[in-house]
């Protein structure tokens, strides 16, 4: 065999071996539908934070970012308790919806803008109540 075949040969070989490296990792790509980590983050085209789904105080949490880089939503679930909370601008908690773990009980309170409840929309029981505050 001459020089020049022995090298077509190996190319040969190690174009076969690529060629089936890269269809084996194609095939492994396709098979993966799960992907498992304790925090995702979503960043925006320069890189700033926008969006979080994590693993926090024991229960799963997915927060969204304002442009500012300042919290807006949170969506938190546990053990004990499920509860949404919308932000202001200003990083104050205007509206949170809370559901214990027993489910006995739903309620809604919507705060000003210093944080102090105004308003509540409540359910306990089968029961609904409303109050506000001055």
């Amino acid at each position: 065999m001459t020089r020049d075949k022995v090298i077509a040969a190996i190319a040969g070989a190690f174009g076969a071996l690529l060629v089936v490296s890269v269809m084996g990792a194609a095939r492994a790509e396709k098979l993966s539908r799960t992907v498992k980590a304790e925090r995702f983050e979503v960043v925006d085209k320069d890189g700033n934070l926008r969006a979080a789904l994590a693993v926090e105080d024991g229960g799963g949490a997915i927060a969204l970012l304002d442009a500012a880089g300042k919290q807006r939503v949170v969506l938190w679930a546990s053990s004990t308790a499920s509860r949404l909370t919308l932000f202001d601008s200003d990083g104050q908690a205007r509206v949170n919806c809370i559901v214990p773990e027993d489910g006995k009980m739903a309620m809604v309170v919507v705060n000003d803008k210093y944080g102090s409840p105004k308003a509540v929309l409540g359910e306990l029981k089968g029961k609904g109540a409303a109050d506000t505050f001055r």
